[in-house]
């Protein structure tokens, strides 16, 4: 608490706020980012007014003088709390180019027909692959290295063996900072087929060069705990669209085969999807006492976990558990990253949110493929009186259609994309398992697109604090 001294303030907020919840969950530990206060009423570092912040010190202030921005903090706090924290992480990945990278460089010229890249040509794809890299990735803080960095590191190896064109592990939330992402270039004989020897060399060396980024990014993407389908998680495909997602999905870096994904795709260079920089923003967050680590962050704004597991969530209207949103600023979305559990097979867990206007949602689950369990997890979204707005069970993708696609099931967990919602008003996200013997552990993510209100504006707030401080100087 403030401590007040002769006019002065002195004061230290303590890094981690827990907050009560009078619903079916007793605590949620909520994390934000830093703001400090500058001497009399200027600001800086000042964040939106919406988030609680995650620390700050004051200097020896005059607290008549400082009324108007307590004011601004004392309505932040009452109004809203935000479930994010500002790092400076960076995650380092080596580029491994060795000599198993020459074999199999030799072996895609083999496969195309064309000529063998020499020395000083292997050396310029490298530089273009580390060059495509750090945009790939420009929002984030990764710094790619073809030389040993220290320290812990995550790797791309381009001399695997691999049948495939890359592989690498699944880590949500970035876990495990020690693991090598895979990539063989022997495999990419199709991208350079249409050319002979070495005519049109420096197209040849361009292509092979994109293709090999893309799917290093690829990679890397799935050891942050990115899914195919979560290329699917961009503007324009939503369930209006499902049964002809215009291979939208394509453009992004998590896109590959069985989404359609192309030679001429695999030439071009891709974004990640709205849906895939969210859970970018997620890396990092993980409960400790959860997953035992935190995971290494590659974001400044990390979306925290909310851990829901120790007590049954509420599963009617009058008992859900309310979301807490952060506005986040590389995904633009309004989003939770929760832990949660079924207790029985017929548990229901409802969790309400506010849209202040019409917008879109988008969830998804992980239980099994990040917990280990057999959760067969199904979410729907209700409406403010408990009425179906939109639900679905299992991701199922082929091509150009998305639930309603022509492939088999590609996972047990549930995936919503973009579900519109035409007003604003209180909404309900409903998690249930699709069989009765299904228990254990849960994380679900949503993003609203729809941007959180400030609970005042600064101009609004400082005409309230100065009124304040105008009466308290009549009373004197």
């Amino acid at each position: 608490m403030p401590k007040i001294n002769s006019g002065f303030l002195c004061c230290r907020v303590t890094q981690n706020r827990t907050i009560s919840n009078r619903g079916a969950k007793n605590r949620v530990e909520i994390q934000s980012p830093w703001f400090r206060l500058g001497k009399g009423l200027g600001v800086s570092e000042f964040p939106e007014i919406a988030f609680v912040s995650r620390s700050f010190d004051c200097e020896r202030l005059n607290v008549s003088r400082l009324m108007p921005v307590l004011l601004q903090i004392v309505i932040a706090l009452a109004v809203s709390v935000s479930a994010f924290e500002t790092c400076a992480a960076q995650l380092n990945v080596r580029l491994l180019f060795d000599s198993n990278w020459e074999t199999r460089m030799n072996s895609l010229a083999t496969a195309a027909g064309v000529t063998n890249f020499d020395a000083s040509e292997r050396i310029v794809i490298r530089n273009n692959i580390e060059s495509q890299l750090n945009t790939m990735f420009g929002n984030f803080n990764v710094n790619f290295s073809q030389s040993n960095p220290g320290g812990s590191f995550s790797t791309i190896d381009f001399g695997s063996n691999t049948g495939a064109l890359g592989q690498a592990p699944l880590d949500f939330m970035n876990l495990s900072v020690v693991q090598t992402a895979q990539v063989n270039p022997a495999n990419f004989g199709f991208i350079l087929d249409e050319f002979t020897g070495s005519s049109n060399r420096s197209l040849q060396i361009t292509q092979i060069s994109t293709a090999l980024s893309g799917t290093a990014g690829h990679e890397l993407g799935h050891s942050l705990g990115l899914h195919h389908h979560n290329s699917y998680g961009t503007a324009g495909i939503s369930p209006a669209t499902y049964n002809n997602t215009m291979f939208l999905q394509n453009n992004h870096v998590m896109a590959t085969g069985p989404t359609g994904l192309g030679e001429t795709g695999r030439e071009t260079e891709r974004t990640f999807s709205k849906w895939s920089n969210l859970l970018l923003e997620a890396t990092g967050g993980a409960v400790v006492g959860l997953h035992g680590t935190t995971g290494t962050a590659i974001a400044t704004t990390v979306l925290q976990e909310q851990d829901f597991t120790a007590a049954d969530v509420g599963g009617t209207l009058l008992t859900a558990q309310a979301l807490i949103l952060s506005q986040m600023p590389i995904s633009s979305l309004a989003a939770a990253n929760i832990a949660s559990s079924i207790e029985t097979g017929t548990d229901v867990d409802l969790f309400s949110f506010t849209m202040t206007g019409a917008g879109t949602v988008t969830a998804e689950t992980r239980s099994s493929s990040f917990y280990g369990n057999s959760i067969d997890s199904v979410l729907r979204i209700l409406d403010s009186n408990g009425n179906l707005v939109f639900g679905d069970d299992n991701i199922l993708y082929s091509s150009n259609g998305f639930q309603f696609g022509t492939g088999t099931n590609q996972s047990d967990e549930t995936y919503l994309i973009n579900v519109p919602l035409t007003s604003a008003g209180t909404y309900f996200l409903e998690v249930t398992s699709f069989s009765n013997t299904d228990t254990g552990n849960y994380n679900f993510v949503i993003g609203l697109a729809m941007a959180i209100p400030e609970p005042c504006s600064l101009a609004i707030c400082t005409l309230l604090g100065s009124a304040v401080f105008l009466q308290h100087r009549k009373k004197r």
